[in-house]
């Protein structure tokens, strides 16, 4: 993949790219989850367990994991 003599630099780079991905996804997630009802930050929701905050913390995961891969 990478010519001779560039093999660090190319490494470095995958590497650069590679890391960014964890993140980026947290920003724009966090960004994201502020318009979420119930309010993931509620600690009152997390004693409570309801079925719909059940449902608000699988869609958190499920925006995260999709901008890591994005």
């Amino acid at each position: 993949m990478a010519d001779k003599g560039n093999e660090g630099m190319v490494y470095g780079l995958s590497t650069t790219v590679s890391n960014l991905g964890n993140p980026f996804s947290r920003a724009v997630s966090n960004a994201i989850f502020e318009l979420f009802t119930p309010k993931l930050s509620d600690i009152q929701k997390y004693i409570e367990d309801s079925h719909s905050f059940r449902h608000t913390v699988a869609l958190s995961f499920g925006v995260s994991y999709f901008f890591l891969v994005f």
